[in-house]
Protein backbone atom coordinates (compact mmCIF):
# COMPACT_ATOMS: atom_id res chain seq x y z
CA UNK A 1 0.00 0.00 0.00
CA UNK A 2 1.35 3.03 -0.37
CA UNK A 3 0.56 6.79 0.17
CA UNK A 4 0.96 10.24 -1.80
CA UNK A 5 0.84 13.42 -0.48
CA UNK A 6 0.78 16.56 -2.89
CA UNK A 7 2.12 19.85 -2.00
CA UNK A 8 -1.26 21.55 -1.79
CA UNK A 9 -2.54 18.58 0.80
CA UNK A 10 0.23 19.27 3.18
CA UNK A 11 -0.12 23.23 3.38
CA UNK A 12 -3.79 22.28 3.95
CA UNK A 13 -3.21 19.73 7.17
CA UNK A 14 -0.64 22.45 8.38
CA UNK A 15 -3.09 25.26 7.99
CA UNK A 16 -5.38 23.13 9.88
CA UNK A 17 -3.60 21.96 13.04
CA UNK A 18 -2.44 25.97 13.31
CA UNK A 19 -6.11 26.90 13.23
CA UNK A 20 -6.88 23.86 15.95
CA UNK A 21 -4.07 25.36 18.39
CA UNK A 22 -5.41 29.04 17.77
CA UNK A 23 -8.92 27.89 19.11
CA UNK A 24 -7.57 25.91 22.14
CA UNK A 25 -6.01 28.69 23.64
CA UNK A 26 -7.36 29.76 26.08
CA UNK A 27 -8.99 33.50 25.81
CA UNK A 28 -7.48 36.47 28.20
CA UNK A 29 -10.20 36.97 31.20
CA UNK A 30 -12.48 40.04 30.86
CA UNK A 31 -11.09 43.21 32.49
CA UNK A 32 -12.67 43.94 36.18
CA UNK A 33 -15.42 46.68 35.93
CA UNK A 34 -17.40 47.86 39.08
CA UNK A 35 -20.61 46.44 39.60
CA UNK A 36 -23.57 49.07 38.71
CA UNK A 37 -25.19 50.50 41.85
CA UNK A 38 -29.25 49.80 41.72
CA UNK A 39 -30.10 53.71 41.04
CA UNK A 40 -27.95 52.70 37.87
CA UNK A 41 -29.74 49.99 37.20
CA UNK A 42 -32.97 51.41 37.48
CA UNK A 43 -31.78 54.52 35.23
CA UNK A 44 -30.96 51.61 32.42
CA UNK A 45 -34.47 49.79 32.64
CA UNK A 46 -36.22 53.58 32.23
CA UNK A 47 -33.87 54.60 29.26
CA UNK A 48 -34.67 50.78 27.55
CA UNK A 49 -38.43 51.55 28.38
CA UNK A 50 -38.17 54.74 26.78
CA UNK A 51 -36.30 53.55 23.94
CA UNK A 52 -38.94 51.18 22.68
CA UNK A 53 -41.12 53.03 20.03
CA UNK A 54 -44.20 50.14 20.90
CA UNK A 55 -44.25 51.04 24.13
CA UNK A 56 -45.63 54.53 25.85
CA UNK A 57 -43.90 56.27 28.78
CA UNK A 58 -45.69 56.55 31.91
CA UNK A 59 -46.11 60.33 33.47
CA UNK A 60 -44.43 59.24 36.47
CA UNK A 61 -41.93 57.22 34.44
CA UNK A 62 -41.11 61.20 32.50
CA UNK A 63 -41.15 62.95 35.99
CA UNK A 64 -38.94 61.14 37.42
CA UNK A 65 -36.90 61.36 34.34
CA UNK A 66 -36.98 64.86 34.20
CA UNK A 67 -36.22 65.23 37.58
CA UNK A 68 -32.90 63.15 37.37
CA UNK A 69 -31.52 65.14 34.90
CA UNK A 70 -28.62 67.57 35.45
CA UNK A 71 -29.73 71.28 35.74
CA UNK A 72 -27.36 74.32 35.33
CA UNK A 73 -29.06 75.69 38.44
CA UNK A 74 -29.70 73.74 40.87
CA UNK A 75 -33.14 74.46 42.97
CA UNK A 76 -33.22 72.08 45.62
CA UNK A 77 -30.30 71.41 48.46
CA UNK A 78 -27.55 69.18 47.99
CA UNK A 79 -27.00 66.06 49.95
CA UNK A 80 -24.11 65.92 51.44
CA UNK A 81 -21.92 62.88 51.76
CA UNK A 82 -19.31 62.39 54.91
CA UNK A 83 -15.99 59.90 54.63
CA UNK A 84 -13.35 58.53 56.61
CA UNK A 85 -9.72 58.41 55.32
CA UNK A 86 -7.35 56.02 56.36
CA UNK A 87 -6.66 57.54 59.22
CA UNK A 88 -9.03 59.68 60.98
CA UNK A 89 -8.33 62.12 64.33
CA UNK A 90 -10.61 62.98 66.86
CA UNK A 91 -11.26 66.40 65.88
CA UNK A 92 -11.87 65.33 62.47
CA UNK A 93 -14.28 63.19 63.77
CA UNK A 94 -16.20 66.31 65.65
CA UNK A 95 -16.07 68.11 62.33
CA UNK A 96 -18.15 65.41 60.30
CA UNK A 97 -20.57 64.55 63.41
CA UNK A 98 -21.08 68.81 63.53
CA UNK A 99 -21.60 68.61 59.40
CA UNK A 100 -23.53 66.47 59.60
CA UNK A 101 -25.85 67.43 62.15
CA UNK A 102 -25.60 71.09 60.56
CA UNK A 103 -27.03 69.32 57.18
CA UNK A 104 -29.46 66.67 58.56
CA UNK A 105 -31.37 65.20 57.15
CA UNK A 106 -29.51 65.83 53.75
CA UNK A 107 -26.07 63.97 55.09
CA UNK A 108 -24.75 60.59 55.08
CA UNK A 109 -21.83 59.75 57.44
CA UNK A 110 -20.26 56.55 56.67
CA UNK A 111 -18.23 54.61 59.02
CA UNK A 112 -15.92 53.06 57.63
CA UNK A 113 -12.55 54.24 56.40
CA UNK A 114 -11.58 54.57 53.01
CA UNK A 115 -7.87 54.37 51.31
CA UNK A 116 -8.79 57.75 48.89
CA UNK A 117 -6.23 60.09 47.63
CA UNK A 118 -8.42 62.23 45.03
CA UNK A 119 -5.14 64.71 44.48
CA UNK A 120 -2.55 61.89 44.42
CA UNK A 121 -4.32 59.51 41.89
CA UNK A 122 -7.10 58.96 39.56
CA UNK A 123 -8.29 55.95 41.37
CA UNK A 124 -9.48 58.33 44.33
CA UNK A 125 -11.20 60.67 41.85
CA UNK A 126 -13.21 57.64 40.64
CA UNK A 127 -13.84 55.99 43.73
CA UNK A 128 -15.43 59.30 45.45
CA UNK A 129 -17.69 59.81 42.06
CA UNK A 130 -18.58 56.06 42.58
CA UNK A 131 -19.68 56.83 46.18
CA UNK A 132 -21.55 60.06 45.58
CA UNK A 133 -23.72 58.37 43.12
CA UNK A 134 -24.39 55.42 44.84
CA UNK A 135 -25.60 57.32 47.93
CA UNK A 136 -26.86 60.19 45.79
CA UNK A 137 -25.01 63.08 47.25
CA UNK A 138 -23.85 65.91 45.04
CA UNK A 139 -21.26 67.29 47.59
CA UNK A 140 -18.78 65.43 49.65
CA UNK A 141 -16.13 65.78 52.96
CA UNK A 142 -13.26 63.83 53.15
CA UNK A 143 -11.63 63.58 56.50
CA UNK A 144 -7.98 62.09 56.98
CA UNK A 145 -4.66 62.59 59.11
CA UNK A 146 -1.05 61.72 58.06
CA UNK A 147 2.32 62.75 59.04
CA UNK A 148 2.73 64.75 55.97
CA UNK A 149 -1.14 66.19 55.74
CA UNK A 150 -2.23 66.43 59.85
CA UNK A 151 -6.31 67.08 59.98
CA UNK A 152 -6.85 67.39 56.38
CA UNK A 153 -10.07 68.12 55.02
CA UNK A 154 -11.27 67.89 51.39
CA UNK A 155 -14.28 69.50 50.32
CA UNK A 156 -15.70 68.80 47.14
CA UNK A 157 -18.82 68.92 44.40
CA UNK A 158 -20.07 66.80 41.18
CA UNK A 159 -22.15 67.88 38.23
CA UNK A 160 -23.87 65.10 36.26
CA UNK A 161 -21.93 62.50 38.31
CA UNK A 162 -18.60 63.95 37.88
CA UNK A 163 -16.25 65.49 39.86
CA UNK A 164 -16.84 69.14 39.13
CA UNK A 165 -14.45 70.88 41.54
CA UNK A 166 -12.75 70.02 45.39
CA UNK A 167 -10.53 72.27 48.07
CA UNK A 168 -8.05 70.57 50.29
CA UNK A 169 -8.11 72.58 53.77
CA UNK A 170 -6.32 72.12 57.22
CA UNK A 171 -7.78 71.99 60.10
CA UNK A 172 -6.56 73.97 63.27
CA UNK A 173 -7.92 74.56 67.07
CA UNK A 174 -11.26 73.23 65.98
CA UNK A 175 -14.32 73.77 68.45
CA UNK A 176 -17.38 71.25 68.20
CA UNK A 177 -20.94 71.81 68.65
CA UNK A 178 -20.45 70.49 71.59
CA UNK A 179 -18.21 72.95 72.98
CA UNK A 180 -20.91 75.37 73.18
CA UNK A 181 -23.50 73.88 75.66
CA UNK A 182 -25.65 77.04 76.03
CA UNK A 183 -26.52 77.47 72.48
CA UNK A 184 -30.24 76.20 70.90
CA UNK A 185 -29.97 73.18 69.27
CA UNK A 186 -30.00 72.89 65.85
CA UNK A 187 -33.80 72.55 64.15
CA UNK A 188 -34.50 70.56 61.09
CA UNK A 189 -34.46 72.70 58.00
CA UNK A 190 -32.51 75.34 59.64
CA UNK A 191 -29.10 77.13 58.15
CA UNK A 192 -25.96 78.44 59.11
CA UNK A 193 -25.09 82.02 58.76
CA UNK A 194 -21.50 82.45 57.27
CA UNK A 195 -19.63 85.44 57.19
CA UNK A 196 -16.91 85.78 54.86
CA UNK A 197 -14.27 88.78 56.65
CA UNK A 198 -12.05 90.43 54.32
CA UNK A 199 -11.60 91.78 51.05
CA UNK A 200 -9.40 88.90 50.38
CA UNK A 201 -12.74 87.21 49.68
CA UNK A 202 -13.81 89.03 46.70
CA UNK A 203 -10.51 89.64 45.24
CA UNK A 204 -8.59 86.53 44.85
CA UNK A 205 -10.12 84.33 42.55
CA UNK A 206 -9.10 80.95 44.78
CA UNK A 207 -10.57 82.58 47.98
CA UNK A 208 -13.84 83.06 45.50
CA UNK A 209 -14.26 79.81 44.75
CA UNK A 210 -13.81 78.78 48.40
CA UNK A 211 -16.36 81.07 49.58
CA UNK A 212 -18.40 79.74 46.16
CA UNK A 213 -18.27 75.96 47.36
CA UNK A 214 -19.08 76.77 51.61
CA UNK A 215 -22.10 78.57 50.28
CA UNK A 216 -23.17 75.92 47.91
CA UNK A 217 -22.47 72.91 50.77
CA UNK A 218 -24.49 74.87 53.42
CA UNK A 219 -27.38 76.70 51.37
CA UNK A 220 -29.99 73.64 52.18
CA UNK A 221 -33.64 73.74 50.94
CA UNK A 222 -35.00 76.94 49.25
CA UNK A 223 -37.21 78.90 51.86
CA UNK A 224 -39.96 81.39 49.99
CA UNK A 225 -40.57 83.32 53.12
CA UNK A 226 -40.07 83.28 56.82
Amino acid sequence: VGFVYSKTSSKTVKQILQQQHCNSTPTPPPLYTMAPTKQQLLNRKIKAASSTKSKRIKPHVARYLKKQESQLIETSGKALLLLKGQRCSESLNDVLKDLRALKSPHAKLLSKNNAISPFNDETGVLSLEFLCTKNDCATFALASHNKKRPNNLILGRTFDRRLLDMVELHVTRYKSLSDYRTAPKKRVGSKPMLLFAGDVWHLDEEYGRLRNLLIDLYRGEPVDKI
